[in-house]
């Protein structure tokens, strides 16, 4: 295998479909989404949904990892918070319709009483999805 020379840049609106489908492919096991979306075309439909989200909040950081030809293999999301310690305004979803509502009500209502019960609600936070050759990556921070 030959070396890949990646770079990392800010992603523009150009890079969300790219980015929405190394996303869906770096999740397309994790039960997490399979349980909760009813295909992996819904789940990269919600991905590239909250991309223009993420890109437009002051907030929030959107990078791509792009090889030399500035092909799309990776990206970054972190979140940081508001100078003032506030909390940063959230995401709003609109799951596809045949989406797993109870599942999903279920998973973060968990995801939030651990977050509090931890001490890390509002945080600043981080989801790496990298697509390096056919090794996939799916890291995400609270």
């Amino acid at each position: 295998m030959s070396e890949m020379s990646i770079s990392i840049r800010p992603a523009t609106p150009a890079d969300f479909p790219k980015i929405a489908a190394v996303e869906a492919k770096a999740n397309a096991d994790d039960p997490g989404f399979t349980i909760g979306f009813p295909s992996t075309a819904a789940l990269e439909t919600v991905f590239l949904n909250r991309l223009p989200f993420y890109h437009r909040h002051p907030h929030y950081q959107l990078l791509v990892a792009v090889t030399a030809e500035d092909e799309v293999v990776g990206n970054l999301i972190a979140k940081g918070t508001a100078k003032d310690g506030s909390f940063v305004e959230k995401w709003e979803p609109k799951l596809p319709e045949g989406s797993n509502l109870k599942f999903f009500e279920y998973y973060f209502g968990l995801v939030s009483k651990q977050k509090k019960e931890s001490g890390v609600e509002g945080l600043a936070g981080m989801s790496v999805f990298l697509c390096a050759a056919f090794k996939l990556v799916c890291v995400m921070f609270p």
